[in-house]
């Protein structure tokens, strides 16, 4: 429930904050670019279906036809939430820890001592078990295998004990030099 308060908080009254900066020895790492078309597009099209459902629902029930539209334009605010609260909260790497952050979608702090080894992603494609793909749109580029199970919380479901995360970043050498073992020492 805070989450989704932070999505409607996101969406309506942050718009000019910058993202997370983590201080000195720390980095913050984009998500790889992509989405927003894909949100253009997707707001766009509920705008037509808003106005399509509303139209022809109107005359048989304006009651169920207003309700339809607010879930509607709810549906549009809480994107517009995601939207912004993946700018605001990028991935971290701080204070020794690496902070798996998909806007408020999914979170995980994971120490990275616990990081046995970051890899591009194999032809063979993601792992079926013990994984979690933490991308905002398409596949990982990088894959963080750990050597302890770190939990990763979900904004929707029970949280998850994974030993092996999907991320795709914008800077993935850097952030690859940032996380691996044999990079960090």
């Amino acid at each position: 429930m805070a989450r989704e308060l932070a999505l409607l908080v996101c969406a309506f009254f942050f718009w000019r904050l910058s993202p997370d900066a983590p201080g000195s020895g720390g980095h913050a790492f984009m998500h790889r670019r992509g989405y927003g078309v894909v949100l253009t597009v997707l707001i766009g099209l509920s705008f037509v279906e808003m106005s399509i459902v509303h139209l022809l629902l109107r005359p048989v029930s304006v009651l169920a036809s207003n309700v339809i539209l607010a879930f509607s334009a709810y549906a549009i605010v809480w994107l517009l939430g995601d939207f912004h609260a993946l700018r605001l909260r990028p991935v971290l790497v701080v204070g020794g820890s690496l902070c798996v952050r998909v806007g408020l979608r999914s979170e995980a702090v994971i120490p990275l001592d616990d990081v046995e080894r970051v890899e591009s992603l194999p032809a063979s494609g993601e792992p079926r078990s013990d994984y979690v793909r933490c991308t905002v749109f398409g596949p990982p580029e990088v894959l963080v295998r750990l050597r302890k199970k770190a939990r990763v919380e979900p904004m929707f479901g029970p949280a998850r004990e994974v030993s092996c995360i999907g991320l795709a970043v914008e800077d993935t050498a850097h952030f690859v030099r940032s996380v691996s073992p044999a990079a960090r020492y």
